[in-house]
């Protein structure tokens, strides 16, 4: 399969070195939302004005990150039928309205499971969302709460850590457990009204921070494995990190005109 690689050119005329007429070919590459390889089945990615090659691991993020592949369909190493929570899958099912039963749903939907040589293949995003122990497999599939005295995080003498709280389980299950505890932790200030009536307002709007953990939980890299989802609490303000890059594309100085 050929690949096509988009590029503009055009031709300057320009003086060389010695003062004759001569002209320079200009070349601008765009950007592809498809990963290339060499004829040696090598990729390079830019640096600079210098070429890397590019590890294995690397290769698969851009990967997953073009959408060439997704990771949420990659088979779990050893993971069987067994590993599957069928009363969640059960209870989750019944409340979407789907009829057919839980194992027609994963079997049937999204290729959580698929048949393969005789044998059931589980994918990763089956074990993130149905999974008994998902962390078994993805050990840093987590979230990470981390209250801080002060406007700033403080490490070594002066670690200023007041609360560190990790929330593991299913997708669904983190969403829930990561909710309910940062509403218990934020403060409520009551005051009295113009008119007349106390006001109860929430520290930070509702709103705001469950849109900020349900999209970190639901839009994070499941392929990247050596961190976590991190909620940081500080007196003054409020972060939430997922791990992950921009995705296909987009790129911090174009992000307004892709998206």
């Amino acid at each position: 399969m050929v690949e096509i690689v988009s590029v503009d050119n055009h031709i300057v005329d320009c003086l060389d070195d010695c003062g004759r007429p001569n002209h320079i070919l200009i070349m601008h590459v765009y950007p592809s939302a498809q990963l290339h390889a060499n004829q040696a089945d090598e990729v390079f990615y830019r640096v600079g004005d210098k070429s890397k090659k590019m590890n294995f691991e690397q290769r698969m993020r851009l990967l997953y990150a073009k959408g060439g592949r997704y990771f949420e369909n990659v088979p779990v190493c050893d993971a069987a039928l067994d590993n599957i929570d069928w009363k969640f899958a059960k209870e989750y099912t019944a409340r979407i309205g789907y009829n057919k039963g839980p194992a027609e749903y994963l079997y049937n939907n999204k290729d959580f499971i698929v048949t393969r040589n005789g044998r059931e293949e589980i994918s990763s995003a089956a074990i993130l969302l149905f999974g008994i122990n998902p962390q078994r497999f993805f050990q840093r599939a987590r979230v990470r709460f981390i209250r801080y005295e002060g406007t700033e995080a403080k490490v070594g003498t002066e670690m200023n850590v007041v609360k560190d709280v990790i929330f593991e389980g299913k997708i669904l299950d983190m969403v829930q457990k990561s909710l309910e505890f940062v509403k218990g932790q934020m403060k409520e200030y009551t005051f009295l009204g113009q008119d007349g009536r106390f006001v109860t307002i929430p520290e930070l709007p509702e709103f705001c921070w469950t849109e900020l953990i349900v999209n970190a939980i639901g839009h994070r890299d499941y392929s990247i494995v050596g961190t976590d989802i991190q909620i940081k609490m500080f007196d003054d303000h409020f972060t939430v990190e997922s791990p992950g890059t921009l995705p296909g594309l987009v790129r911090t100085n174009n992000i307004r005109e892709i998206l």
